[in-house]
């Protein structure tokens, strides 16, 4: 056996035995945090056979072994969970800070589907065997059965949350059997802030007064009277690509055993003036106000992908396809109680790049369609998607929509 097949069997090993469940005790799961890059929603969140450049930072760590390097010296995302057709109107809402004429709109968005934005911005160099960035993410997604007026109580609950990492990793490829193997894994020292609202008097009476609605709810309490975890957190990932020929294999093993989140609670208030000096509360002990007894963690998560890459010949312009189709999570793939529950873990996509200048990209995530485009002149990346996730316990459940903006320096 030679050291390489020795090194793959190893991390096989490892692998296995971290998706052994050792969790004896009461524990509340916390979901990733990637950013919603559009160049991946694009493509149905299918990535991990493809993984290169900056998302390999946060899809799977074997895709650092790609010889060309990428740097990206700043990428910066935005994204708003809304129908499509609502999404301009929705944003100059939000940046106007007024309802105007788009009251009716942005009211079928809380009671409906759900309602909200994010952002995220980074930098980072892939590419030679090494993969490292800065990445800080915001999410809020908002919803409930009605929206707040003069005359309605109204039900609004949601989830913020943010994010900021740091992610540094290594990648070592060689030849087995004829194929090219790339092996790669990285660390991921993290801070994390969330909440979930579910005081609906607060929430209401906060988008109330930000859109300019006259309302009976008061939002001056709401800074002080939301609770929010905070803390930090160490993520350990491993990734495998295997290529032959035109056809690459991808494992990605994310949150390897679990990565523990050692949250604190304290108030929104306070975490955000924490914040504007750079920094997060002081973590609370055994016994001090905003300690948290109940344990709290990123399950892992395991994601296989497959993708075809055809080398095509005979173009006076270049014409580079390729496809793919993705399984995530596979170890809770099989809990569901019905065949159209597993189709939530299935994702697929699929990319034309002409002219290395101009990308459509198109695919399947949890069987909705996703749609973008991409443009590159010199250093500068622009790129768009649309999309809809399932938050449900099956496609159509509860479908959130979505559209998502990235501008970025890249070299």
């Amino acid at each position: 056996m030679n050291k390489h097949t020795a090194a793959v069997l190893i991390a096989v090993l490892i692998a296995v035995l971290a998706a052994v469940p050792l969790f004896g005790f009461d524990s509340r799961t916390q979901s990733a945090m990637p950013p919603l890059h559009p160049v991946v929603m694009a493509q149905g969140g299918s990535y991990t056979a493809i993984a290169r450049g900056y998302n390999a930072l946060f899809s799977n760590p074997a895709g650092f072994a790609r010889p060309e390097g990428e740097l990206t010296l700043l990428s910066a995302t935005m994204w708003m969970h809304s129908r499509p057709h609502a999404v301009i109107p929705g944003a100059a809402a939000l940046f106007r800070g007024t309802l105007e004429g788009d009251r009716r709109r942005i009211e079928e968005q809380f009671t409906s589907r759900g309602f909200g934005t994010g952002g995220a911005a980074g930098i980072g160099y892939v590419g030679n065997n090494l993969g490292i960035g800065v990445s800080a993410v915001f999410d809020a997604l908002l919803f409930g059965q009605s929206f707040p007026t003069a005359d309605d109580q109204g039900d609004i609950e949601g989830v913020l949350a943010s994010e900021i990492s740091i992610i540094g990793g290594f990648a070592v490829p060689f030849t087995l059997g004829g194929a090219r193997v790339s092996l790669g894994g990285d660390l991921r020292p993290f801070v994390r802030a969330y909440s979930y609202v579910e005081d609906a008097t607060l929430t209401a009476g906060m988008i109330a007064r930000y859109l300019g609605v006259d309302s009976l709810h008061a939002d001056e309490a709401f800074m002080d009277n939301t609770p929010v975890l905070n803390g930090f957190g160490l993520g350990f990932d491993l990734g495998l690509l295997v290529e032959w020929r035109q056809a690459t294999v991808g494992l990605s093993l994310r949150d390897i055993g679990g990565t523990d989140l050692n949250f604190s609670s304290h108030s929104l208030e306070r975490v955000w003036a924490a914040i504007r000096t750079g920094s997060l509360p002081a973590p609370a002990q055994s016994g001090d106000q905003g300690y948290v007894e109940q344990r709290y963690y990123v399950p892992m998560s395991a994601n296989l992908g497959v993708a075809y890459h055809p080398r095509l010949t005979g173009f006076g312009r270049r014409l580079d396809p390729v496809v793919h189709v993705e399984v995530r999570d596979l170890l809770r793939a099989a809990d569901h109680d019905t065949p159209a529950g597993s189709l939530l873990h299935l994702h697929a996509g699929a990319q034309i790049s002409l002219w290395d200048s101009f990308a459509l990209r198109g695919g399947l995530y949890q069987g909705h369609p996703t749609f973008g485009a991409g443009l590159s002149v010199g250093f500068l990346d622009l790129n768009a998607a649309l999309f809809t996730r399932e938050f449900g316990a099956y496609p159509g459940d509860r479908p959130v929509s979505g559209a998502s903006l990235e501008a970025a320096l890249r070299f």
